[in-house]
């Protein structure tokens, strides 16, 4: 599958690429929208409501969500079809949950960036002022996301801490379709909006707390690189722990599919 999907994706980017160098027409277009997340995993609140009560409240967490921006390039072949590259860039949105107990509060920020290549194919039926579009694609992605973790104390003599971890490294590959509308304002100027689906999935290669502070004091050079790191592998053979060597773990796919919407303005040459 993702041979198949690699060479979809050279072909489609050797089509963009090819007829924008050689192109006498062109069009960019400069976009931004929003991605609400389509897919999730559960986490949940939790409230310390007395000797051996809890409470439990789900929290939902998509990666995938947030405000992107858009840069795209292409070329219509004719008035039916056409291709484009899409540089787009995700600014995740932040979600937060909460542990209250007695003693203390651990609340837990979960944040996320993607940068994405999308080479697509246009379909168009070619009308003059109002004309609907289709773009299919696939999609390259490099980003991280972030865990933040922050105790503070209640009462009681625990210390206080706030640590961050980032996860990183690897590729993101997913698919992407559109169906949108244009509306021709003049010979060179165009408007557009369209509605979006990312189906992508993302299993970072890498950790690293990046952040560890105890009672406000920055601890992170106490922590071993065994502590500090972590690679995500296919496989790996367990072995007793070297703190000289990042610990290893296997990897996971993470979801960062999405749905949203667009606009923008398309600038024809």
């Amino acid at each position: 599958m993702k041979k198949q999907i690699g060479k979809l994706l050279s072909f489609i980017a050797f089509i963009s690429v090819v007829n924008t160098i050689n192109a006498q027409t062109l069009f960019v277009k400069i976009n931004s929208g929003y991605n609400f997340g389509m897919t999730s995993f559960t986490e949940y609140n939790l409230t310390e409501n007395g000797t051996n009560s809890f409470t439990y409240e789900r929290v939902d967490i998509s990666y995938g969500k947030g405000v992107n921006l858009d840069f795209e390039i292409g070329y219509m072949f004719n008035k039916y079809l056409g291709t484009s590259i899409v540089f787009s860039h995700l600014i995740g949105g932040n979600t937060t949950r909460e542990a209250k107990l007695t003693s203390s509060i651990i609340t837990y920020n979960y944040s996320s960036s993607m940068t994405r290549f999308i080479p697509c194919l246009i379909l168009t039926p070619g009308y003059d002022k109002f004309n609907p579009y289709f773009k299919l694609g696939l999609i390259v992605g490099s980003g991280h996301y972030t865990i933040m973790e922050e105790n503070k104390i209640i009462s009681g003599s625990n210390n206080q801490y706030k640590k961050s971890t980032k996860y990183d490294g690897g590729m993101a590959l997913g698919l992407f379709n559109s169906f949108g509308i244009s509306y021709q304002l003049n010979k060179k100027l165009l408007i557009s909006s369209e509605l979006f689906m990312n189906s992508m999935s993302y299993a970072p290669s890498k950790s690293e707390l990046i952040e560890y502070y105890v009672n406000g004091e920055n601890k992170l050079n106490t922590k071993s690189l065994y502590e500090r790191q972590t690679e995500y592998l296919d496989n790996f053979t367990s072995s007793l722990s070297n703190n000289s060597q990042p610990k290893k773990d296997l990897k996971q796919n993470i979801p960062f599919s999405s749905i949203g919407f667009n606009i923008g303005l398309v600038f024809s040459f």
